[in-house]
């Protein structure tokens, strides 16, 4: 009978609590023969609090709201009320009032504590008890935090009303978006996993965790993470961390929380403070220089992005320390004291110090990194650093290398000479926007680097001199050498390009690169999206746009590309290796030369000096020749400015012919000086081909003993002032004669007349003189 008693009040309470889609597999049990009907109902209550949910259970480890139920559920009593627990179904048409109710007692015990939310000041209140072991599922739902949980919204404050004794607190207050307060946390006592305990209340503002119990907790992973309005967790200087193994996220994206008093902090058993303090970017101050961190293992991203300005660090034990990726990760700290630390174990320093704009000095001398595998990004952005000696790491075994200098504009110099690169697979922006001028890294392995990408972008290298890297396995050079302002050479000598893909802007803006020696097995990509955009050379004097490869003796040969062509055309047989510079224009040549057509005749030969005397008419020929190199465009200028012995006839004394192909001169064109004596070319002087200019004149003194005469290249696409030689006529004057007497019996002077007498002995002298620069003919 009793027996039958006990399954009919399962069965009436299973009734009570169960929707029309909602079950719950209650447990078997039975009372004792004696028992009395208020323990028979404890008996029914404790069974279904110990039953297991299926799928369409409402209960509150399942998280179904209780506002979804049918009927309604048991509540717990508050103030000055009795606890009903059982009561009569309810029909479908219950009405708002006892809905609200409903609603606002939704939720049971949890272990023996009991929770209730009070709408009129959104607070979830809980009793003092004893909660499960465990909260939160493996769901990490907890009875208020579950998808679409009515309870979120309604939860601003949470107030602990009595002693809870608790294990594993995790998640048990996480996601609440809406809690701004937390009171009483002092009195949840014995917990051991603090894990997620606040996680992503995003409206949090103050919890009061000065006297928590962390007596017994190992871990605070997340406790509280994401919490971006939390300003103060209390007086955290008596907290006891001497159990805690872990405290991975703990504050990480607190970005209002100003204040830690850590100083006291016991960490003796610490191993991972991984994105510890990422991104409290309100803390400042932090006092860690007495923590115990000898079995640390993990400081990866432990004080990334948090606004800290002073670090203590220097006595850290870092023996055991395997991950510092982005420990200091954009960080405000200008002084760092690490020079001590062993790194002796540690495998990766991705990002280590990235970010640190202020710091300016780093002794990372001694550090040991026999272990490491990356130095991606590890002092990329460091703009104060100016000095940085890795001159004795152990990189054997490191595989990445990706921006690892990149961005420390202050560093001119990096002795990495001795660096084992072996194991490299990326180099990747390694010095890009480096201050650096020159590498020694000419002897480095890169048989096994895949990508080059981005590697000295805008650095300040002038020469590129690594002849002999092996570039097999590259793939990718795009950007490699791009905003490269003051490269001018770049050997290339057997580098092997026929694994890479792209070459994207590999030399886009590199407008003083003069000088490329290409090897064999160096070709270049030339597609629109993958090609190299190799800059074309200056036009300036006395440059003509073209690349053209020197011999061995430095001498231009061969024909002439545009960037354009080398690359489409460069082949190493064909287009053959070699040094290829930008190509010199080679001036033209200017000869002049001149003859007497007076003295001579029409058909004399030109020479380069004649002699005439006034009245004659003399003949000039310029010749203008352009060798190699280029042309001369159109409208070359060139200039005579005649001596102002001469008289020309600007009209019909001057003209203009070309030759063609096979030498000859054509078409004489007549044409005049301007008021600069200048003239220009009217066509293009191809190479090889000539113009010849004659310019005819009348000597119109003889008060000059020489008439010097050049022709000049003023101005022109290039070889502006280029000179010929100096055509001279030497001027011929009469022979002056001169008559003179003496009387040698008196022994008078030389004189025009003398005084003679009867019998005295009479000389007379003629002097004929040769007063021009031309030799005179003989006396007769």
């Amino acid at each position: 009978m009793r027996l039958f008693k006990l399954c009919m009040t399962l069965l009436l309470m299973v009734n009570m609590l169960a929707s029309s889609v909602m079950t719950t597999e209650v447990n078997a049990v039975e009372a004792p023969a004696n028992a009395s009907s208020e323990t028979i109902t404890k008996i029914a209550q404790d069974a279904i609090s110990g039953s297991t949910p299926t799928k369409q259970s409402n209960s509150v480890i399942q998280k179904k709201a209780a506002s979804d139920a049918e009927t309604q559920t048991i509540t717990p009593a508050t103030s000055g009320e009795k606890a009903t627990l059982l009561e009569a179904p309810q029909t479908k048409k219950t009405s708002q009032p006892q809905k609200q109710q409903l609603d606002q007692r939704a939720g049971t015990s949890l272990g023996t504590v009991t929770w209730y939310i009070d709408d009129t000041t959104a607070t979830l209140h809980l009793s003092g008890g004893v909660l499960p072991d465990k909260v939160a599922n493996d769901n990490t739902n907890t009875p208020w935090y579950f998808p679409n949980s009515p309870y979120i919204a309604r939860i601003a404050h949470i107030s602990i009303d009595g002693e809870i004794t608790a294990k594993d607190v995790s998640y048990i207050f996480w996601g609440l978006t809406n809690l701004t307060t937390v009171q009483g946390l002092a009195n949840l006592k014995g917990a051991t996993n603090f894990t997620m305990l606040f996680a992503s209340d995003s409206a949090l503002q103050s919890v009061d965790a000065t006297n928590l119990d962390f007596s017994k907790v190992t871990a605070m992973n997340s406790m509280f993470s994401d919490c971006a309005n939390l300003v103060s967790v209390g007086d955290t200087a008596n907290w006891q961390l001497g159990q805690v193994t872990t405290m991975v996220r703990c504050f990480s994206g607190d970005k209002k929380l100003s204040q830690l008093n850590s100083t006291n902090w016991d960490t003796s058993n610490i191993q991972n403070m991984n994105n510890t303090f990422f991104n409290c970017t309100a803390l400042t101050n932090l006092d860690v220089s007495k923590w115990q961190t000898a079995k640390m293992t993990n400081l990866g991203s432990t004080f990334s992005q948090s606004g800290i300005t002073v670090l203590d660090v220097s006595n850290w034990d870092t023996s055991h320390v395997t991950n510092l990726s982005s420990t200091f990760l954009n960080t405000s700290i200008a002084e760092l004291d690490v020079s001590n630390w062993d790194t002796s174990q540690v495998t990766t320093m991705a990002y280590t110090f990235s970010g640190c704009s202020r710091l300016e000095t780093l002794d990372v001398s001694k550090w040991q990194l026999g272990k490491n595998t990356s130095l991606s990004y590890t002092f990329s952005g460091d703009q104060r650093l100016t000095q940085l000696d890795v001159s004795k790491w152990q990189t054997a075994n490191v595989t990445n290398m990706a921006s690892t200098f990149s961005g420390t504009v202050g560093v001119k110099t990096l002795a990495v000479k001795d660096w084992q690169t072996t194991k490299v697979t990326t180099m990747a922006g390694m010095f890009a926007k480096s201050g650096v001028d020159q590498l020694e890294i000419a002897d480095w392995d890169t048989s096994n680097v895949q990508s080059m990408r981005l590697m000295f972008d805008a650095t300040k290298l002038t020469t590129l001199d690594y002849p002999d890297w092996n570039t097999a396995s590259v793939t990718d050079m795009s950007y490699m050498l791009r905003g490269m302002t003051k490269l001018t050479d770049a050997y290339f000598t057997n580098w092997d390009t026929s694994q890479v893909t792209n070459m994207g802007g590999m030399f886009l803006n590199d407008q003083q690169l003069a000088h490329l020696r290409l090897g064999p097995k160096f070709k270049f990509l030339t597609s629109a999206s993958t090609g190299p955009s190799l800059a074309e050379p200056s036009t300036e004097t006395p440059y003509f746009g073209k690349w053209q490869r020197h011999d061995a003796n430095d001498n231009q040969v061969g024909n002439t590309y545009t960037s354009a062509a080398l690359m489409a055309q460069y082949d190493g047989t064909t287009v053959p290796t070699g040094d290829y510079y930008w190509a010199v224009a080679t001036p033209p040549t200017i000869t002049k030369l001149v003859r007497n057509v007076t003295a001579d005749g029409n058909n004399a030969p030109f020479k380069t000096a004649t002699t005439a005397q006034k009245g004659d008419t003399v003949d000039y020929q310029v010749n203008i020749t352009q060798p190699s190199g280029q042309q001369l465009d159109r409208g070359a200028v060139f200039e005579d400015v005649l001596d102002s012995h001469l008289k020309f006839n600007n009209n019909k004394e001057l003209s203009i012919s070309y030759s063609d192909e096979n030498g000859d001169f054509h078409g004489e064109q007549l044409i005049k000086f301007n008021d600069q004596w200048q003239i220009a070319l009217g066509e293009n002087l191809a190479i090889g081909q000539k113009a010849q200019v004659l310019i005819k004149a009348i000597v119109n003194d003889d008060s000059a003993p020489e008439i010097d005469n050049l022709f000049k290249l003023v101005s022109g696409s290039y070889g502006a002032g280029t000179t010929s030689n100096t055509a001279i006529v030497h001027v011929k004057k009469p022979l002056t004669l001169t008559e003179a007497i003496k009387n040698e019996t008196t022994d008078t002077d030389w004189d025009t007349k003398q005084d003679v007498s009867p019998g005295d002995r009479v000389g007379f002298k003629l002097d004929y003189q040769n007063t021009t620069g031309a030799t005179s003919n003989q006396i007769t």
